[in-house]
């Protein structure tokens, strides 16, 4: 086996330097790309910088993208993650009234979802040809307002299918 050189006390480790670096490099490339309204590439973007390491501004970012996206189930989500990766307990700081407003805004945009009826358990779920698991569900799924194509399916049943 082979044997990696132990970083000094009190410095990251090469791979962890680069990994963040190259997370910052991913973050500015996605900021500047919300700067020109080009959301979907701003959003790709910070997607990739999140993998490698999750910030609050990353993840706020990504969350505005969406919802200038029209994906305002997605930024929704991502809001309220954000919030839970990075608390803020005062109400009055830039952070939390940038989120907490518009987590308000989104929650008059978005509505739920509930399965119900004579469905084959451990049945998928789709929404607008995207998966959102199996049933049932373990808690209303909340959509973007809107008409939107339900399906679900299991192999041995015929499909059950629904525009509402």
């Amino acid at each position: 086996g082979s044997v990696a050189a132990a970083a000094p006390p009190g410095e990251a480790p090469p791979a962890e330097v680069a990994q963040r670096e190259q997370a910052r490099a991913l973050f500015e490339e996605g900021m500047a790309h919300f700067k020109k309204d080009e959301y979907r590439e701003a959003y790709d973007a910070l997607q990739k910088s999140l993998a490698l390491k999750k910030t609050r501004g990353a993840m706020a970012t990504a969350a505005s993208c969406l919802k200038q996206l029209g994906r305002y189930d997605e930024a929704l989500l991502l809001y309220e993650e954000a919030l839970r990766e990075f608390p803020d307990p005062d109400p009055r700081s830039s952070f939390r009234v940038k989120i907490d407003a518009a987590v308000a805004e989104l929650q008059g945009l978005v509505g739920t979802l509930v399965v119900v009826g004579d469905v084959p358990g451990g049945a998928a779920l789709f929404v607008d040809e995207r998966r959102h698991g199996g049933l049932p569900l373990s808690a209303p799924l909340r959509l973007s307002v809107g008409m939107h194509r339900v399906r679900v399916e299991k192999e041995g049943f015929e499909p059950i299918a629904a525009t509402k």
